[in-house]
């Protein structure tokens, strides 16, 4: 079940998402993509379930974690999205390696201008199999309504998934090559990247990355919160054991984790000025785990608002059944 540079206090930088933070610089990389090292059956959890996948994927990369970006699949469901659009291309396409994929990558189909073959998962290595889900043809789009197990949430024979090949990025292959029965679990994820605006506000020279913001002037969310009323609940002979006294903000609340959490809730950067936030975190397995955290701060030192958790997997869930519960943060 387990699985800038700052140029006087108040000008804004925008840069490109796939930036990387070294002694307080920021540094301009374009997008970047990997392979998840865990190979998967159909039933993803729908789109927010393969990009929760991803996002817990990169949180936990010897190669991704650092670079602390956001992340979606790169899947297509038939009349909902297309993979190419689920982000906004903004800067050439690299994988986790370093290596150029592609300059261009709002043109499709993807032309390779570099050496990746995009066969790379979050900790450098060799993805587990050579198949990813897909749902899409070369130029990016859905491939049609019966090849994306029923929007990504069915692992039987019944239903059907669209797939590609790492390593083939040289052919169409690696994004369009062939269906497969949704109940077989060779198939990883393509994660990329999300394009997104930093913005760096007052206290740079004085204070550091602690006082960088989001929006100048506004109100780090970054600290540890204690929660009230705490948390506890077991279920599966313990093999699912909650207890959360506290709730540990990170980089702007755009990373929240407790300490008997077994995965990191990945959200937005927020503000503690009437600033909300919703973060989610999901482990896969015969039992899927998704945790998720949404609130809202009433000032810089206290939130109110919801954590759930649920469980999907039936029979193999054991006694572990779904929860929300109203919680309030108060920083320490």
């Amino acid at each position: 079940m387990r699985q800038a540079l700052l140029i006087g206090a108040a000008i804004l930088l925008l840069i490109p998402a796939a930036a990387t933070a070294a002694d307080g610089l920021i540094t301009n990389g374009g997008h970047y993509i990997f392979v998840t090292s865990v190979s998967y059956e159909g039933d993803l959890g729908g789109l927010s379930g393969a990009d929760g996948l991803c996002s817990s994927h990169a949180a936990s990369g010897t190669l991704t974690a650092p670079l602390g970006l956001k992340w979606k699949a790169l899947i297509s469901i038939h009349g909902v999205v297309d993979a190419r659009d689920r982000v906004s291309w903004v800067g050439p396409v690299y994988d986790v390696a370093g290596n150029l994929a592609t300059n261009d990558p709002d043109t499709w189909p993807w032309v390779k201008d570099g050496t990746s073959t995009i066969d790379v998962d979050e900790n450098g290595n060799d993805p587990p199999d050579s198949y990813v889900w897909t749902g899409s043809n070369v130029n990016g789009a859905s491939v049609g309504p019966d090849n994306n197990c029923n929007g990504w949430t069915e692992n039987t024979g019944t239903y059907d998934g669209w797939s590609g090949e790492t390593g083939y990025f040289d052919f169409p292959a690696w994004i369009d090559s062939f269906s497969n029965q949704c109940d077989d679990d060779w198939f990883s994820l393509y994660c990329v990247s999300e394009y997104e605006e930093t913005i760096f506000s007052d206290g740079f020279e004085s204070g550091g990355p602690g006082r960088w913001s989001s929006v100048v002037g506004a109100c780090d969310p970054t600290g540890t919160f204690t929660v009230t009323p705490a948390i506890g609940y077991s279920c599966a002979f313990g093999l699912v054991d909650i207890t959360i006294s506290e709730f540990l903000f990170a980089d702007h609340g755009s990373q929240i984790s407790a300490g008997s959490l077994p995965v990191v809730l990945l959200g937005s950067v927020t503000s503690c000025q009437g600033g909300t936030f919703s973060n989610s975190g999901s482990v896969p397995g015969d039992c899927a785990e998704t945790y998720t955290l949404d609130g809202t701060f009433s000032d810089a030192d206290t939130w109110t608002g919801t954590f759930s958790f649920a469980f999907s997997g039936g029979a193999n869930c054991f006694d572990c059944i779904s929860h929300v519960v109203g919680v309030t943060g108060t920083r320490q």
